[in-house]
């Protein structure tokens, strides 16, 4: 039986990781400086178990952040043409 680390992965998915991925890939994607594409997200969801989406998603929740940070106060310039509408006060 695999031996299992602390998030219940096997012990050495780090290290398979690490063989099917190039290390400055996998570096590159730690630090921010590389993004995680399709294929990338599609080695990661086999060797941890999870699906490509859940990357994909993490790459673009990140996106999200990183671009909030860059121009978030030229985006608290605009005004919305739209109001937002509460869910709840939306009629049947």
């Amino acid at each position: 039986m695999p031996r299992k680390n602390s998030t219940g992965a096997a012990a050495g998915s780090v290290r398979d990781c690490v063989a099917r991925l190039p290390h400055c890939r996998i570096t590159g994607i730690i630090k921010g400086r590389q993004n995680i594409t399709v294929v990338t997200a599609m080695k990661l969801a086999r060797v941890f178990g999870q699906t490509p989406g859940y990357w994909l998603n993490l790459q673009r929740f990140y996106d999200v952040a990183k671009a909030e940070d860059e121009i978030g106060e030229e985006l608290a310039a605009i005004l919305p043409i739209v109001e937002k509408h509460d869910a709840t006060s939306v009629a049947a």
